[in-house]
């Protein structure tokens, strides 16, 4: 766990954008149409509120305050361009998710 506690706590996100052939579904619990940024892990889409991850979780506060995700760019704004992050599992993110938010 402790692994999967350090890429949690290390959040960037990658450049690479999905590939025409990939197969992507949007979470069944946590894709929600009234919220801001869209995040990509392995082949799942989330689609969570920016003002609840920014105050909830510290790596995500960095991600955006830095600049590397926001306003100057649509990465994390549509579905064909989500912030992807490498390295965590679906059910590692589901369960920080629930941790965080529920």
């Amino acid at each position: 766990m402790t692994n999967t506690r350090n890429n949690l706590a290390t959040l960037k996100p990658s450049t690479s954008t999905m590939t025409p052939s990939e197969t992507v579904t949007c979470h069944p619990q946590f894709y929600f149409d009234n919220s801001t940024y869209i995040i990509k892990v392995e082949n799942t889409l989330y689609k969570l509120i920016h003002t609840v991850l920014v105050n909830e979780f510290e790596a995500f506060a960095g991600l955006f305050h830095v600049g590397q995700v926001g306003p100057e760019t649509v990465e994390g704004l549509i579905d064909k361009d989500p912030i992807v992050i490498p390295e965590v599992t679906v059910d590692v993110f589901d369960l920080f998710i629930k941790l965080k938010f529920v």
